[in-house]
């Protein structure tokens, strides 16, 4: 019996855990023919429209970060004139463990990736 109730607690346990493996976006391409200054620019429109919030820019790479009630995701926008790269900072209040974040992380990111495509296109 006590091995059935220990069996119960921890698949209940694994059951409530919604972690997943970060998934960072890498070398997207980018059709848009602009200087790479557009590509920055268009970037942080992008990030603003979708309710991240820009926190550093510099020749290439642009800081960013999403806030809820409880939780906090840092990502940096990595790119050039032909592609984009997603890359995840680090997190508060989402889990994150080593290589494995909350579930809604990676939804975002994806999200924001088919908004950049679409915006950088």
């Amino acid at each position: 019996m006590k091995r059935v109730l220990i069996a119960v607690a921890f698949a209940l346990a694994a059951a409530g855990c919604s972690s997943t493996r970060i998934q960072n976006i890498e070398n997207q391409p980018i059709s848009l023919r602009a200087q790479q200054n557009d590509v920055g620019a268009t970037i942080e429109r992008t990030l603003t429209r979708r309710g991240w919030t820009v926190q550093a820019r510099r020749a290439g790479a642009v800081d960013a970060y999403l806030t809820g009630r409880d939780y906090r995701a840092d990502i940096t926008v990595n790119y050039t004139q032909t592609t984009y790269s997603i890359v995840n900072r680090g997190s508060e209040g989402l889990d994150q463990r080593g290589r494995r974040i909350h579930e809604n992380y990676n939804r975002w990111i994806q999200t924001l990736n088919r908004d950049l495509a679409r915006s950088l296109s």
